[in-house]
């Protein structure tokens, strides 16, 4: 990598906007008038992208944390299945907050008691929180 290698990344990857969707309701303008049907395929894809460069951003043992404010599936478990697909037994899925790190976690288990678990992450949706969607899903480089 051109600045080296890194323990964690955060992909705060570019998605559909589910949230301002829902605001649009309460009077936010444009939301649902910019929202096309390709919308989530597309940045499906270039989620997928995204993640990939971030592989090869994180050194062995490192973490990506991948996280959307999206709905779809597609843009959230489907990107990270479609890339754990591609990258093989290099990099695991874990918790969101894993054992031994209970000094890092301790706001992180109250967050998670409002979370939808999915195949691989969590989403959080705005009705159970004061916030969302947000979806996260947290691997660890491995091989």
């Amino acid at each position: 990598a051109r600045f080296g290698f890194f323990d964690r990344v955060l992909v705060d990857a570019p998605c559909s906007s589910d949230r301002h969707l829902a605001r649009q309701a309460k009077g936010a303008p444009h939301g649902l008038a910019h929202w096309a049907s390709g919308v989530v395929k597309s940045n499906a894809e270039r989620q997928y992208d995204i993640l990939l460069c971030a592989a090869t951003l994180v050194k062995k043992g490192g973490m990506i944390l991948y996280c959307t404010c999206a709905l779809a599936e597609q843009e959230n478990d489907g990107v990270v299945n479609k890339f754990l697909k591609k990258v093989g037994k290099a990099f695991q899925v874990e918790p969101i907050c894993s054992s031994g790190e209970e000094d890092h976690c301790e706001g992180v288990e109250r967050l998670m008691a409002s979370a939808d678990k999915t195949a691989v992450g969590a989403l959080f949706l705005p009705d159970r929180s004061s916030f969302g969607p947000m979806y996260m899903a947290r691997l660890r480089k491995v091989g």
